[in-house]
């Protein structure tokens, strides 16, 4: 059912741990509706996700029914959206867009699995006739990998950059044909007011309550305290095999406004494009204990065929 009245579907994409939640909570504390059922704080979020409970299960769901998780390091298959296993997904979320926020004039999802996920949510947007715009909320790659090891010890700094970078290259290749703006972690902690500001400016947004008067909120929400990782607890640079390809990528995403930073873009993901086909098979291995018994048998031949070059590497 399409909306009596067009409205404003506003996509708040970025990574995990990238400052999506504290994005959407401020935009909440602005009258930006994000669905019925918010999933409650806890340990890892103690100021909330700022999520739809409904939302996130979809996209579980979603990915599970494709044999992938949130942290998942491979590609989606080719053509994935089209294939058998999205065909009951396609209705369900009709559903969802239509009951949790198709009556609201302005309205936001927050879930950093939608970055993979677009080519399937574009078109349930497109159908519900909401104009769809995207705030691109984006974080120091170093820091985004300090917090996910922080919150998941087992994850390697290898997968956490993998899945930052597969996170930020689909989201950013698939909404280009959409209004959008980049908002720096950063830089919303520091000048919220001069973020929403460009915010609304550039996606063309009044909204429902003013800045002014949702100050004491923000502020308190946006405290000090917040930003549990930042640079100067990390290494001065990337380390890793995908390093060279972090801070180019992250400095390019800082400035969506320009499109001719798209072929800049384009070149980083082809050139990432191996590197990260051989990471994400190594971030298999070790998520199933395969790595140290294929690193004792190489040790073992070359114990047996005797010291050399190929080995030794």
């Amino acid at each position: 059912m399409m909306p009596s009245k067009r409205n404003t579907a506003i996509l708040i994409l970025g990574m995990h741990r990238s400052g999506t939640s504290a994005t959407a909570g401020t935009l909440y504390h602005l009258g930006v509706s994000l669905g019925k059922r918010l999933l409650s704080p806890d340990g890892c979020n103690e100021r909330g996700y700022f999520e739809s409970h409904n939302v996130l299960q979809f996209n579980h769901d979603l990915l599970a029914a494709l044999g992938y998780t949130w942290d998942d390091p491979r590609e989606l298959p080719p053509d994935w959206e089209a294939s058998a296993a999205t065909k009951p997904f396609r209705a369900r979320l009709r559903e969802i867009i239509e009951a949790d926020f198709a009556q609201s004039p302005l309205w936001g999802v927050k879930d950093p699995r939608i970055c993979r996920l677009l080519p399937l949510w574009l078109p349930a947007l497109h159908e519900s006739g909401a104009r769809t715009v995207v705030v691109f909320v984006l974080r120091n790659p170093m820091e985004v990998a300090g917090s996910l090891i922080a919150r998941s010890p087992e994850m390697t700094t290898e997968h956490a950059q993998l899945i930052w970078l597969r996170h930020n290259i689909e989201a950013e290749l698939q909404s280009r044909e959409l209004p959008r703006v980049s908002v720096d972690y950063a830089r919303l902690i520091a000048d919220w007011r001069g973020e929403v500001a460009r915010i609304g400016k550039s996606l063309g947004i009044n909204w429902p309550i003013r800045p002014e008067a949702a100050t004491p909120e923000i502020d308190e929400f946006l405290g000090e305290d917040l930003n549990h990782q930042n640079t100067a607890d990390q290494p001065r640079r990337p380390s890793g095999k995908l390093q060279p390809w972090l801070m180019p990528l992250y400095r390019c995403l800082q400035h969506l406004d320009n499109p001719t930073l798209e072929s800049d873009i384009d070149e980083i993901s082809r050139r990432v494009a191996r590197p990260a086909q051989i990471s994400a098979r190594r971030c298999l291995w070790r998520r199933h204990g395969l790595l140290p018994r294929a690193a004792r048998k190489l040790r073992k031949l070359a114990q047996r065929t005797g010291p050399s070059a190929k080995w030794r590497a």
